[in-house]
């Protein structure tokens, strides 16, 4: 197996992960609305249904379309949610460290730094990520048939 293949395979098997985490969304928002409805819990009903069914929708439909039409769009959104979860979770293990760090500046811009600073980086990773991924997807006879149309263009 090559390159192309291995990671078409790795970024389908991840998508259709997030399509099952979406399901459970989905099922979760359903609980939620019933459990709601029974016990008279508005909050439920009108903050915790959408919410779930929303997310899980959200990513019930990335993995729909990655199983269905792989493609650079595809690629980009899968991505997308694997960095989103992995900043996530860092950003929960730093959370303690944030708080010890507290003393250090207690100034707009130190605030600004510890949020924007990690969004930042997840944003560059993300990019450089899904750049190298649509790179290796790319099949070569593409790249070769890319490389004689801008030829016979004149480019």
């Amino acid at each position: 197996m090559n390159k192309r293949i291995v990671t078409k395979l790795i970024v389908r098997s991840v998508a259709v992960a997030f399509g099952l985490i979406g399901l459970l969304f989905i099922g979760m928002g359903l609980d939620c609305a019933v459990t709601g409805i029974r016990e008279y819990d508005r909050f439920a009903v009108f903050f915790g249904t959408p919410i779930f069914i929303l997310l899980g929708g959200i990513l019930l439909a990335i993995a729909w379309q990655n199983l269905r039409h792989f493609g650079p769009e595809a690629i980009q959104n899968v991505t997308a949610l694997v960095i989103i979860c992995a900043w996530s979770d860092v950003s929960a293990l730093l959370e303690p460290l944030q708080e010890t760090t507290s003393d250090l500046g207690t100034g707009s811009h130190y605030e600004f730094a510890k949020v924007f600073i990690p969004m930042l980086l997840a944003y560059l990773f993300y990019r450089a990520l899904s750049r190298k991924l649509i790179e290796i997807t790319k099949p070569e006879n593409t790249q070769r048939h890319d490389a004689a149309d801008a030829a016979t263009r004149g480019d």
